[in-house]
């Protein structure tokens, strides 16, 4: 939600305080995802899990990095709004999956 209120903020100070609501967040979200994603799998395949979970982590920055050079070639100034909506994309899915973990 703060994502998407930042892309659309009317100025850029609301701009900022919601990045740093985003930065926050995705701190906090790094650790604790890492810690439950330990938790929750089995002794047997947890460093293979631990693995995967930080490639796909790591693959995910690149992705973006890659997704910002791509919205640096647009010649209009809203190129940061397209990329920082486009971010949202992988997360729209999440509320279905965490249904099914019940």
């Amino acid at each position: 939600v703060v994502v998407i209120c930042s892309a659309l903020a009317p100025s850029y100070y609301f701009f900022l305080v919601c990045r740093g609501v985003v930065g926050f967040c995705i701190g906090g979200n790094y650790s604790c995802s890492a810690v439950y994603t330990q938790e929750i799998m089995p002794l047997k395949s947890r460093s293979w899990s631990m693995l995967v979970y930080h490639v796909y982590w790591l693959a995910g920055c690149v992705l973006v990095c890659l997704a910002a050079i791509f919205a640096m070639k647009f010649p209009d100034a809203d190129g940061w709004r397209y990329l920082t909506l486009v971010s949202v994309i992988p997360f729209i899915p999440i509320p279905a999956f965490l249904h099914f973990m019940e």
